[in-house]
């Protein structure tokens, strides 16, 4: 698997104008499939990460604690090929790593689509 970090402001607005959004325990996620990566290649698929964390979650320290867990659930993760946004839904004092791993896991496992909670974007 390819990880590589979405980067430009075109590469966020892209995910967020056609991406779908969903909620899980801890994270907000925006998912854009990859329609470009080929079905039969598992291993070269490309992911592309993005993370926000606003100042509300807590200090620097947390924040980025927060990050670098995000990004090792993730890397152990077999994410389908796309770009994805991640961002906290909660405090850091109820984020754990092992919340964090069965949130991705369940992304993964459970293709997107059981156990959580599809919001639309209508406004």
């Amino acid at each position: 698997m390819e990880l590589r970090s979405l980067r430009t402001r075109e590469e966020f607005d892209k995910v967020f104008r056609h991406g779908v959004r969903w909620r899980a325990q801890y994270l907000n996620v925006v998912y854009l499939t990859d329609s470009s990566a080929p079905a039969d290649q598992e291993a070269n698929v490309r992911v592309s990460v993005g993370i926000a964390v606003s100042r509300r979650f807590g200090n620097a320290v947390e924040r980025n604690r927060f990050r670098r867990r995000l990004r090792e659930v993730v890397r152990g993760a077999e994410l389908p090929a796309g770009s994805y946004f991640f961002s906290p839904r909660r405090s850091c004092e109820e984020i754990t790593f092992a919340g964090l791993k069965d949130d991705i896991t369940r992304l993964c496992v459970e293709g997107l689509s059981c156990g959580l909670k599809k919001v639309t974007n209508e406004r």
